[in-house]
């Protein structure tokens, strides 16, 4: 490929090798890197190049000469334009394989782990219609019409859609009967700019075990034609339980305001990990994936190698989703939350299920976890579920200094995940095995369980 011109609209001709983390196909220009989005390991492309930076370029694919293995046809029209999915051009089996091969190229690189133990990946049960949480935007078309969709990547440009193929069918429908009722009620879009308009976002949950639907419209502020409104999705949803109203007069693009009111049914949904059920309500974080929960809460319990008389500590614990499946198996359970909401809720759930061996406390787990552990007692066993930030030093050093023999630790982001290997390795811990967890099919995010050992 010698002569080349790397210049910003110039053409070339590229063999994909290797995938970013992020999703995008990594190949070769005149020995320049180059990024191609929405390309696979094996492609050979006719690509148009969008920038030229010093050490990298970035292109686009505007012809496939020989397609990669396991490339197929995305499912979704605005693949591509959407910024939800990138991987929907390669088949299920080949995305599980490149998650594992990612894994263990951060692994190496930011965890200076060179030969860790890396299981195969925990598949979702089902590759499609997994999603039981949507949250659309409101916004308008390109024949400024009013509509419903999602941003596009990197980016506050709408792209409309009227169904989803990654989300539960429920929420298609929710999606559907929304965009009729905010049109209808004549209600205009919240515009980041201006600051002016009243519909912001729409959100809906899917009980996939009880088969119920909440909606919640994040408005700017009330309305007095809620009710109709309230009464307009009931008749279109037969599924619908609750409609909630979030009120968010804040500037700026933060999706959930400080005031949620519940203007019809129930007080939040239901889902069951096993034999475990539980209730969360509709600002609490619960994993979007239920079908998988049953498979992950299981493998969590084969690491953690409980015998009835452990002390289990469940930091950023949420609803008690993993911590009160596992308390039948411990002698006693602690949770610590920063939300408040989710630690009531993990209170009912633990009292809903008899559970009478679990603690919950609200407060920051950087902030709190010292003087939690001098309150309740050492534990033997610890899970955390940072957010994707990581760990902080704080929490490291409290359980290194307190010898929890094993800590389960379930990430969101690999590479915050690498960086604190490195930092438990410092603290006396061994890097025992990692499982990639498939929260996310169609998409290049990544979940994974990695065990810890204390050996100091």
């Amino acid at each position: 490929m010698g002569g080349i011109v790397i210049i910003q609209g110039s053409r070339a001709t590229v063999e994909i090798g290797d995938m970013a983390f992020g999703g995008a196909g990594i190949g070769r220009i005149n020995k320049q890197v180059v990024f191609v989005p929405f390309a696979i390991p094996g492609d050979v492309l006719e690509v148009r190049i969008l920038s030229a930076k010093r050490n990298y370029v970035t292109a686009q694919i505007f012809g496939i000469r020989e397609p990669g293995p396991g490339r197929t046809q995305p499912r979704c029209p605005v693949f591509t334009r959407c910024g939800g999915c990138q991987w929907q051009m390669l088949d299920y089996p080949h995305q599980l394989q490149e998650k594992k091969r990612m894994l263990l190229g951060i692994i190496r690189h930011h965890g200076g782990v060179q030969d860790p133990v890396i299981h195969e990946p925990l598949p979702s049960p089902d590759p499609w219609h997994y999603r039981a949480k949507m949250q659309t935007v409101v916004g308008r078309d390109d024949n400024d019409r009013l509509a419903l969709g999602f941003y596009a990547h990197a980016s506050h440009r709408l792209v409309p859609v009227s169904t989803c193929p990654i989300s539960h069918e429920a929420n298609n429908l929710a999606l559907d009967a929304a965009l009729l009722i905010f049109q209808d009620m004549g209600w205009d879009p919240y515009d980041e700019v201006s600051g002016s308009g009243l519909a912001r976002h729409l959100i809906s949950r899917v009980s996939v075990a009880a088969g119920k639907l909440t909606v919640m419209p994040v408005l700017t502020k009330g309305t007095p034609d809620l009710e109709k409104v309230v009464s307009r999705f009931a008749e279109r949803l037969e599924a619908l339980a609750a409609v909630f109203l979030n009120i968010n007069g804040n500037p700026g693009n933060v999706v959930i305001g400080p005031e949620t009111r519940l203007l019809r049914g129930e007080e939040g949904l239901t889902e069951t990990v096993r034999h475990v059920r539980l209730s969360f309500g509709p600002v609490s974080f619960f994993q979007v994936n239920p079908g998988i929960l049953g498979k992950v809460a299981d493998l969590v319990a084969q690491k953690a190698c409980l015998s009835g008389t452990e002390h289990l500590l469940d930091l950023y614990c949420g609803v008690g989703t993993f911590s009160l499946f596992l308390s039948s198996s411990a002698k006693r359970v602690t949770g610590l939350d920063v939300s408040e909401e989710a630690v009531s809720f993990a209170r009912k759930n633990a009292h809903h299920n008899g559970i009478q061996n679990a603690r919950f406390y609200a407060g920051s787990v950087e902030k709190r976890l010292p003087s939690l552990i001098e309150k309740v007692g050492t534990a033997q066993v610890a899970l955390v579920d940072p957010p994707r930030s990581g760990c902080d030093d704080a929490v490291i050093a409290a359980l290194a200094r307190t010898r929890v023999e094993r800590v389960l630790y379930l990430s969101c982001n690999p590479v915050t995940l690498a960086r604190d290997v490195r930092r438990f390795s410092l603290s006396g811990y061994r890097l025992s095995d990692l499982t990639p967890l498939d929260f996310f099919p169609q998409t290049a995010h990544l979940e994974v369980l990695a065990t810890l050992v204390f050996v100091k």
